[in-house]
């Protein structure tokens, strides 16, 4: 896709426990750079040969884009080189996109960023988490703001249009923002703290119904 790594490559082991996000573990750190914030909607694009049928093809961003802009909206492109997409992002008060790594991405830049992909058919881990719980808290060390939309994979240029516009409203930051606003709302970190309930069964001492109960309830 573009933003291959380089160095070495640190993984988790495969149990789902988590990573504390300070040293000796994991210290994940914000590629947040200081500057204005004068990109409305940066736009992920997504072209894998990885699973294919979450790919848009080039015709259907480029809709996208002109009705963003008929929007009065200013539309950035968020690629690579690694570089150039971390400028990008830390310049948009929002990042939109199918699920995929550019919008992890985008949560270290502290971008807010709207994300769409598939319902809690799909799960992920023994943890059996949802998209929508990776990406609001579980995969969100920071608590940047994050709004995941279960419509699937290939949702229609308007409905993203529509909810485009109410991310922008209801987490996107203030045009021409100098500074970031000030992350981890206390909803977040409730339910981060809940996280830890639902670890795998081996791990955890908490009765399976409640673990089941915060897994589909509360997180």
């Amino acid at each position: 896709a573009g933003f291959e790594p380089a160095g070495e490559i640190l993984t988790p082991p495969m149990d789902s426990s988590m990573w504390q996000t300070s040293p000796p573990e994991q210290a994940i750190v914000s590629l947040h750079r200081a500057g204005p914030i004068d990109i409305d909607v940066a736009l992920v694009t997504r072209r894998r040969d990885i699973a294919p049928e979450r790919n848009q093809p080039d015709a259907w961003w480029n809709q996208l884009e002109n009705q963003l802009r008929l929007c009065g909206l200013n539309v950035a492109r968020c690629e690579p080189p690694l570089n150039a997409a971390i400028s990008t992002l830390s310049r948009a008060r929002l990042a939109i996109g199918a699920s995929t790594g550019g919008l992890h991405l985008a949560n270290l830049c502290d971008c807010p960023h709207y994300v769409w992909g598939p319902g809690p058919e799909a799960t992920w881990t023994p943890m059996r988490i949802t998209n929508r719980q990776r990406y609001e808290t579980i995969w969100n060390p920071f608590g940047v703001a994050c709004q995941y939309d279960e419509c699937g994979w290939r949702p229609s240029i308007e409905h993203v249009v529509k909810r485009t516009l109410s991310a922008l409203r209801d987490i996107g930051l203030p045009s021409l923002a100098s500074s970031r606003p000030k992350r981890a709302s206390a909803r977040w970190l409730i339910r981060r703290k809940l996280s830890a309930l639902i670890m795998p069964t081996n791990r955890s001492k908490v009765p399976w119904r409640v673990r089941e109960f915060v897994r589909t309830h509360l997180i």
